[in-house]
């Protein structure tokens, strides 16, 4: 009698862990979104083959590029030194520079650039900001306060009133400043927690997590922090008004998170045990953020875990953190890549189709060298992952 009363328990148990474990499958399951129903982008700025003579809307590698909040594209052109123009429909309308070393010319690459509300483009050089004027023509150059003569400027953003905001990076360490149009004062806004300085010795062969920051419709500021899964919110006068946490489980950094492709057959960079044993600190674990975007009262919040076809996660958030999904797509974890304007979503063309060739690799490389910039319109569906 006893033992039946055992396993009545027992099966009823069961049945309840059953039902318990079913309504959680359903509610992850739909809780996973496809960002977009068509995977046909609405615009494409650049060439359908690689390795093109390069010319007008044709470019062997993209490494820069910035969307106005009018939607106009501007694309760094690192092989013929220039920065052009396309409107929203992808019409191009002018380009900003060219080869040389004088004035508003670009030498050897194309420095990270912003663009403001009257269509005055900025580019940050080192020691300097080269401002032009919206026809593409030169206007003027500013030089840095001397704080930040060393510092290698690593983002630029501008935000809905035209005021600057400049990312500086010291020997691994960052600071957010502002600015306005006149580039006369500078305000730190955001520098990175208090770490050990040995922390952030992090070898270029492995690649250097950036903070990352956008702005909402009013104004306010997101800045993640490179390490833990942060977001620090500061108002448009500049005060910090919140910082939002989230827990995860941690895990440390192996090898093979560090598998590079050459580009030349089926040839591959495995980075030196040395150099992975340099990590110290928080920095030798996953998951980090990596990304951060803000449109149309949504957050999109990207961290460093995968999904099975290798794109990496989005955390989908209200613009009062209320969470309300995840989803998933392609960007380089050393850099968010990816600008959300008016529910258009760019993004270079790094997502190749090979899973088996993107299975091969970690997860600090992006798969094909980017020549083009293509835009989605987000459509938020409820999909299982």
């Amino acid at each position: 009698m006893e033992k039946k009363k055992i396993f009545k328990s027992t099966k009823f148990l069961i049945i309840i862990l059953f039902i318990y474990s079913f309504v959680n499958c359903s509610k992850s399951s739909t809780s996973y979104f496809r960002l977009f129903n068509d995977t046909k982008p609405i615009i494409e700025i650049g060439s359908d083959e690689e390795n093109m003579i390069v010319s007008m809307n044709i470019y062997k590698l993209i490494d820069q590029y910035y969307i106005d909040f009018k939607n106009n594209i501007y694309v760094g052109d690192i092989v013929d030194k220039k920065i052009d123009k396309f409107d929203k429909n992808g019409k191009y309308i002018c380009s900003f520079g060219r080869k040389g070393q004088g004035p508003g010319e670009f030498s050897n690459f194309i420095p990270p650039f912003a663009v403001d509300s009257k269509g005055f483009l900025y580019v940050s050089f080192i020691k300097t900001m080269t401002v032009f004027k919206p026809d593409g023509s030169f206007y003027r150059n500013i030089h840095f306060p001397d704080k930040f003569q060393k510092s290698y400027v690593m983002r630029i953003k501008i935000d809905y009133m035209d005021n600057i905001y400049i990312l500086f990076n010291n020997r691994n360490r960052f600071t957010l400043v502002k600015t306005d149009a006149t580039l006369s004062k500078f305000f730190v806004i955001h520098e990175d927690e208090k770490r050990e300085y040995k922390d952030y010795r992090i070898p270029n062969a492995i690649g250097l997590f950036k903070p990352d920051f956008d702005f909402d419709e009013k104004n306010n500021l997101y800045i993640t922090d490179i390490v833990d899964y942060k977001i620090y919110i500061y108002s448009p006068q500049g005060n910090l008004v919140k910082i939002y946490e989230k827990k995860f489980k941690k895990h440390k950094i192996t090898k093979k998170d560090l598998i590079f492709p050459t580009f030349k057959g089926d040839e591959v960079l495995t980075v030196p045990e040395v150099i992975l044993s340099k990590l110290k600190g928080n920095l030798r674990y996953f998951p980090a953020i990596f990304g951060i975007n803000i449109d149309t009262g949504k957050i999109y919040i990207w961290n460093s875990n995968r999904d099975k076809e290798c794109k990496f996660y989005i955390d989908i958030y209200n613009k009062d953190f209320k969470f309300i999904g995840r989803s998933s797509y392609y960007n380089d974890i050393k850099r968010n890549w990816v600008m959300i304007r008016n529910n258009i979503f760019y993004i270079p063309n790094i997502q190749n189709d090979d899973i088996k060739f993107k299975k091969r690799f970690g997860r600090f490389v992006f798969y094909n060298i980017p020549y083009k910039i293509l835009g989605y319109k987000i459509n938020l569906s409820r999909n299982v992952n």
